[in-house]
């Protein structure tokens, strides 16, 4: 069974881009073989989905989707015991 190769903690910004392995190094062994070593930085991370949608929104408020309207049921007859 092969190793499996560990991956760094973050991507440069060009193997990010390239979803493509990166590693620890700086500048990193990619990026110095394609002559890119002094343009190598650490990508930026992007913010999973559920912390965007959580975050407020220019005018001041919090994003929320609009609450389910609420439904008044009708009261259930009474059985008759006769």
């Amino acid at each position: 069974m092969r190793r499996r190769r560990r991956k760094t903690v973050r991507a440069c910004n060009h193997c990010q881009k390239s979803h493509l392995t990166c590693d620890e190094s700086r500048p990193c062994a990619r990026c110095v073989k394609r002559g890119l070593g002094d343009t190598c930085m650490d990508g930026a991370r992007k913010k999973a989905k559920y912390l965007i949608d959580a975050e407020p929104q220019p005018n001041g408020t919090s994003w929320s989707p609009d609450p389910a309207p609420i439904v008044a049921l009708a009261p259930r007859p009474e059985p008759q015991n006769n």
